[in-house]
């Protein structure tokens, strides 16, 4: 089994990061669907969890012992070729509505906007013998691209989302539903491919 905790330094309030996650996947989940493929919405529900003491919620501690951290960081962490888009460039992206940006090599050392980390903890288990640790370490590998692109799309179509209600995501989520059932269905294949 492999354990890796991504961290990912962004420059969002907790809630500002809520909102704009909700509305950055149902757009991406529309560019990876189609040709009968893609992201499919069975049940959209919200989960709540306790939390004490303002600390994020702790996984049990054997797997916490077994994790290996990495950090993302979305401006300076190499980007493939094929995944460079101008207008999802942190570095050359600014939100006028926000007034954040665009993020400088050092932007996290700047206290001109809000701070927060994002902790993705993912477990990968494929009991197959002989093929384990190589099916296993093959989607590891997709994360870190999946997380970096994911914020820099994020953080470069802030002021598409910044300011919406949670009431409005959920109405964006209800429509994007439709959307990619009908791509699913009538749109050629499309989306992140392997590298």
């Amino acid at each position: 089994m492999l354990i890796k905790e991504y961290r990912i330094i962004l420059p969002f309030t907790l809630e500002e990061y809520r909102v704009g996650q909700l509305y950055s996947i149902a757009e991406m989940s529309k560019s990876e669907t189609g040709g009968g493929e893609g992201v499919e919405v069975l049940k959209n529900e919200t989960v709540r969890r306790q939390r004490y003491d303002g600390e994020r919620p702790q996984p049990p501690p054997e797997l916490l012992a077994k994790r290996e951290v990495i950090y993302v960081d979305m401006v300076n962490d190499p980007i493939q070729p094929n995944d460079y888009k101008q207008d999802q460039d942190p570095s050359l992206y600014r939100c006028e509505r926000a007034n954040r940006g665009p993020l400088a090599k050092d932007w996290k050392e700047s206290p001109a906007h809000p701070f927060m980390c994002a902790y993705k903890l993912v477990t990968c288990e494929f009991k197959w013998f002989g093929l384990q640790g190589t099916v296993e370490g093959r989607i590891q590998k997709v994360y870190p691209r999946l997380f970096r692109n994911l914020h820099r799309q994020i953080f470069c179509c802030m002021d598409k989302w910044y300011g919406l209600t949670m009431d409005d995501i959920r109405r964006i989520e209800e429509e994007t539903k439709a959307e990619l059932d009908r791509q699913r269905l009538n749109e050629p294949a499309r989306g992140t491919r392997e590298e």
